[in-house]
């Protein structure tokens, strides 16, 4: 049996941090790389090791994750100059991008790094995730995939090991992020419009709590209205997600959605 590849981990935050140190406890050798020094301090005390710039990050690794918050985010992972991963890519890497981005976004970093760089050996996924730090730190993730099948397969036990939903999205390089994109309005649209039920039902004078229970029971549910409510209900105001990345999703790619909706979407 072939031993695990070396994996490169970009972006050490809530999810990232869940990704790597599930991988680390697969059997997988993690090298990481975040801004903030205490996610390497955290990596590195479970086990993995740590970079102090993308560039050192990728060295060694056939696989390299990046999953940081944005376009913007990964274009400085990738080009910054010096530090940028594309200088230390070892020969026929594979790079699996995980973050939620235009769909034409995975189509130009790798255009950048084949003609910009003249690195045509490297290969070049798209994955976007869901499910939350929970699922990601116990690898039950749902992954979306989307690229060239072979490179697929290769990267397959490593978006296995970071899943219990795997998905190949077919139409080639961008589709999957064209998927979460869909996912994203509907998962918004399922809250907002969640929140707006249960304000309505207070409005007539029902009893809030037992229409819950009742719409649980019915085809109008949904996971975000069974997941959501109970917040609502106990006026629970904590914050269970990253509001500025919800945001970021939502706004960026989801003009039906207004801002001020996107922003009502955590209570």
């Amino acid at each position: 049996m072939s031993s695990k590849p070396r994996v490169a981990f970009i972006g050490l935050g809530a999810m990232g941090m869940g990704m790597a140190l599930h991988l680390l406890d697969d059997g997988f050798a993690v090298t990481g790389f975040d801004v903030n020094p205490m996610a390497l301090e955290k990596l590195l005390a479970m086990g993995g090791a740590a970079a102090s710039s993308p560039r050192e990050c990728v060295q060694g690794a056939s696989v390299v994750i990046c999953m940081v918050a944005n376009s913007a985010q990964t274009d400085d992972a990738f080009f910054a100059d010096t530090t940028g991963a594309v200088f230390g890519l070892t020969q026929n890497a594979i790079v699996i991008l995980c973050s939620t981005v235009a769909p034409g976004f995975p189509v130009e970093i790798l255009g950048r790094i084949h003609q910009d760089f003249q690195r045509e050996d490297i290969q070049l996924l798209d994955c976007p995730v869901s499910g939350g730090t929970i699922r990601a730190a116990r690898g039950t993730l749902t992954i979306l995939s989307s690229g060239p099948t072979d490179v697929l397969n290769t990267a397959q036990p490593i978006l296995k090991s970071m899943s219990e939903n795997l998905y190949e999205i077919e139409r080639g390089l961008g589709a999957a992020n064209k998927v979460k994109l869909v996912n994203q309005h509907l998962a918004g649209v399922h809250i907002a419009v969640s929140a707006e039920a249960m304000g309505l039902a207070a409005t007539l004078g029902l009893n809030t709590k037992e229409l819950y229970e009742t719409v649980l029971k019915g085809s109008a549910c949904s996971w975000m209205f069974e997941n959501r409510v109970p917040h609502m209900l106990s006026n629970d105001w904590t914050p269970h997600s990253a509001i500025s990345i919800f945001v970021k999703d939502m706004v960026s790619f989801l003009p039906l959605v207004t801002l001020r909706e996107a922003l009502s979407l955590f209570h």
